[in-house]
């Protein structure tokens, strides 16, 4: 992740309010040039590793986590909530997400990798230059997850 600009660090502990990570996504204004005019967004998130698709409660969970993090925040830095799992989501997890005021990414991790990446409406706007794609290999039999900036690998 650290490729894509995010600095993240664990903070699973007693008291964290549910957040297992936290920490900032620097996206370059100009990826090419190396300016300090970045966009610095604020990051939280949670980890779940279930053996079903991951439940409604954990989208929840997170936006509440959100909340309370824009609550207790001082500055008006933006708040991306990320929610990494190792299996997929319920469409009612997918219809949470996408009706949250929050924006939220879903990761789907597997052993070779990212498998798939949703984002809602309100981290697209936040996210405007950003995309992950499908990357097939040469027999279209398998897949990764890409991620561009300003249409940039």
């Amino acid at each position: 992740m650290n490729a894509m600009g995010l600095s993240l660090e664990r903070t699973g502990t007693k008291g964290d309010g549910g957040i297992d990570f936290r920490g900032f996504w620097t996206l370059p204004r100009h990826p090419k040039q190396h300016q300090p005019d970045a966009t610095r967004i604020k990051v939280v998130g949670q980890c779940k590793c279930e053996s079903k698709k991951l439940p409604i409660k954990y989208i929840r969970e997170l936006s509440g986590s959100i909340e309370t993090e824009q609550q207790d925040s001082r500055t008006s830095t933006p708040i991306l909530g990320i929610m990494v799992t190792h299996s997929e989501w319920t469409q009612n997890a997918v219809s949470q997400m996408n009706g949250s005021q929050f924006p939220i990414l879903l990761c789907h991790l597997e052993d070779e990798g990212i498998a798939n990446v949703l984002l809602n409406e309100r981290a697209k706007q936040l996210l405007p230059q950003v995309v992950f794609a499908k990357k097939y290999d040469g027999h279209y039999s398998k897949h990764q997850i890409v991620f561009l900036y300003q249409k940039e690998l």
